[in-house]
């Protein structure tokens, strides 16, 4: 063996430690990078969050996927509330109302207010705020009488039924049972708005609780479940119809998925009275209304528009009124004594439909429906419409329309305030929008004219604004307000 073929072994060990060497360089580069990697997805996951938490005001429909504060810090921050407000003195009895908003959407479930000398134009930044205060979840609004307000909302394990006195937004009482529906992604809690009815205060919980309290002291009178007593099942997205009283019963209706969905209950026992229509329901509350001279229950299943006698349940008349999904959940408009306006969204659009009375020999009265226009040109997802002077105006899918009633034909579209709420008083749109800002709008068909708008609420906000003796009281699943649109007698 030559001199050159001969190995050195102090450069074979050298060699080994060189190569050694690099690959410990190697595999610390690729910590190093890989270190600057996690800190730079820390960084950027940082910036991200903030960011959404600085927008969280104007994402309100993120709510259901994202919530940087946690329930429980919401209740925790209502239960200081509460416990630092003083106790109303019994003695002090809460100014009575000139006014009352006393069921879903108002006297009539129509979003229609009476009353007048109100603002014209709110200032900068809204109209005088009279209080703000944190509230449990839920989608329920506020009925308004006697000088107080009442709701329904979901506190940790329990569903509350709430008395607040008006004028103030001091707690009177509250009444609560567990309860407590979750659902990621429309959102937790109640949805059903309670009834105020001859001293009673009724409400629908979300998983079927169907309670009467005095509306005065919140004195329990009576309860039942329409689901676990009746052995039915919920919908998907909860009970979510307010009650109705017609004459001495209490009327709502279950998922109808097992049996009879239309029910009855004596409103001073909770007896249960009638049981009619075997047929899936959806999320539209009964209405009390009058057709052709008679007087008829009003309601939306999740397959048709239905009439029904009041005290025996016989249906009457039904349309078909299916969308997709079957989610019907805005309320139909009475346009007159044989006519009326219902809207759904997920493609389904809007129709007038009329309701004829047949002469027969028979002493049995028999009615049918009969479409007269349909059309895309309003798509009311779970927002329902108003009706003025010839005209319906709503959110199609988000942005504001005005439709002729008569023709069906489209006036106006503009406006985007998401699936949010609108009332109507003094000539004037009240729009309680899905991301919490108010917005004042004229009620005419010839144009969008936004008179006023400011951010009243943070978060989402599907909730039905309430209005009595010119304050309006809005809620979501954070906060409740109250406003002064007195005009003339701005306290």
């Amino acid at each position: 063996m030559s001199q050159e073929e001969t190995p050195n072994p102090a450069q074979s060990v050298t060699g080994q430690a060189q190569e050694a060497a690099r690959g410990l360089r190697t595999i610390l580069r690729l910590v190093r990078w890989c270190l600057a990697g996690i800190v730079c997805l820390i960084l950027l996951g940082v910036i991200g969050m903030h960011f959404l938490k600085s927008r969280w005001e104007t994402l309100g429909d993120l709510t259901p996927y994202f919530d940087f504060e946690g329930p429980d810090t919401k209740f925790s921050r209502l239960e200081r509330n509460r416990a630092g407000q003083q106790p109303t003195e019994r003695e002090a009895r809460p100014e009575k109302s000139r006014s009352s908003w006393p069921e879903y959407r108002g006297s009539q479930r129509d979003g229609y207010s009476k009353e007048t000398n109100l603002l014209e134009k709110w200032p900068n930044g809204g109209p005088p705020e009279l209080y703000r205060q944190p509230v449990g979840l839920g989608f329920a609004g506020f009925v308004i009488s006697g000088g107080k307000a009442y709701t329904i909302e979901q506190r940790r394990e329990y569903e509350a039924i709430t008395c607040y006195e008006f004028r103030t937004g001091k707690e009177l009482w509250a009444y609560k049972y567990k309860a407590y529906f979750k659902e990621q992604l429309g959102g937790d809690g109640p949805r059903a708005t309670p009834t105020l009815n001859g001293g009673f205060l009724y409400s629908l919980g979300a998983e079927g609780h169907l309670v009467c309290l005095r509306a005065d002291t919140g004195e329990h009178v009576w309860t039942i479940n329409i689901l676990s007593d009746l052995k039915e099942k919920n919908l998907d997205w909860a009970m979510a119809g307010s009650p109705l009283v017609v004459e001495d019963l209490v009327y709502v209706t279950n998922s109808g998925q097992s049996g009879e969905s239309l029910l009855g209950f004596d409103k001073l026992t909770g007896k249960l009275i009638t049981k009619a229509l075997v047929e899936k329901q959806a999320y539209v509350s009964l209405m009390d209304v009058e057709l052709l001279g008679k007087r008829q229950i009003l309601g939306v299943s999740a397959f048709n528009m239905n009439g029904f006698e009041p005290g025996t349940g016989k249906l009457l008349w039904s349309f078909p009124w299916a969308p997709e999904y079957h989610n019907n959940c805005a309320q139909p408009l009475l346009i007159s004594d044989s006519q009326i306006f219902i809207s759904s969204g997920y493609g389904k659009g809007c129709a007038l439909v009329q309701i004829v009375k047949h002469d027969n020999d028979s002493t049995v009265v028999v009615f049918s429906a009969l479409e007269m226009w349909s059309n895309l040109q309003m798509k009311n997802k779970f927002n329902s419409s108003i009706f003025h002077e010839g005209h319906v105006y709503g959110l199609d899918d988000g942005i504001l329309v005005c439709l002729d009633v008569e023709t069906g034909k489209r006036k106006w579209k503009k406006g985007r305030y998401g699936y949010g709420q609108l009332i109507y008083a003094d000539g004037k749109l009240i729009i309680l929008g899905e991301k919490g800002q108010l917005a004042l709008v004229e009620a005419s068909p010839d144009g969008w004219n936004e008179i006023s708008k400011f951010q009243a609420l943070k978060a989402k906000t599907w909730n039905v604004p309430a209005l009595a003796d010119g304050m309006l009281l809005i809620r979501n699943s954070d906060e409740m307000v109250c406003y002064n649109l007195n005009g003339t007698n701005n306290e």
